[in-house]
């Protein structure tokens, strides 16, 4: 293979990756997806405090989502770790890890599957630990009938480690929860 040839050849893979590069990061930045939950308490985010409210969940990153709560001027990142376990469209929420009566940050489940913050991935549950629930809203959903959107109050479920069952959240009386209450 001559120098002409070997250039040529040189050249066309500059271009492809050039151009696999281009695509990847136009498919992450359209991909920055937005979410609101209401969280009735307080919680941690790793070793930051965040006060209860309503939070905007950005995905800055793969594996980097930021809440930020306007009212209180409180914002953190979530770095994660995603396990590839899809979830459903019906089930998208935060889980929280209660310890010590402290709510910790653990699990963000929306349409890119089911993500554990870094700082709780491989943590066993310990005995006398429960997890909470708060529902998560996509801004790119439509609202269902009796579902609960963005500006409903909390509706949140309590469930005990182990716990496999298909959990409904409860919402407050007239929110256009889950039917249960309404």
């Amino acid at each position: 293979m001559g120098p002409e040839r070997s250039f040529i050849t040189f050249s066309i893979i500059i271009l492809v990756l050039a151009t696999l590069t281009a695509a990847q990061t136009t498919t992450t930045s359209s991909s920055t997806s937005t979410a609101t939950a209401h969280i009735p308490y307080d919680f941690w985010i790793e070793g930051t405090f965040l006060p209860a409210g309503d939070y905007t969940l950005s995905r800055e990153l793969e594996t980097v989502v930021v809440l930020r709560n306007e009212e209180a001027a409180a914002e953190e990142q979530a770095f994660l770790m995603p396990t590839r376990t899809p979830v459903s469209a019906d089930d998208h929420k935060l889980v929280f890890l209660v310890q010590n009566g402290r709510h910790y940050l653990r699990e963000i489940w929306n349409s890119d599957g089911r993500q554990v913050v870094t700082s709780e991935f491989g943590m066993p549950f310990s005995s006398g630990e429960t997890t909470t629930q708060v529902p998560l809203v996509e801004k790119s959903q439509a609202r269902e009938p009796n579902k609960a959107t963005d500006s409903d109050p909390a509706c949140v479920v309590a469930v005990s480690p182990g716990d496999t069952s298909k959990q409904q959240p409860v919402c407050p009386v007239g929110t256009g929860g889950n039917g249960e209450n309404d």
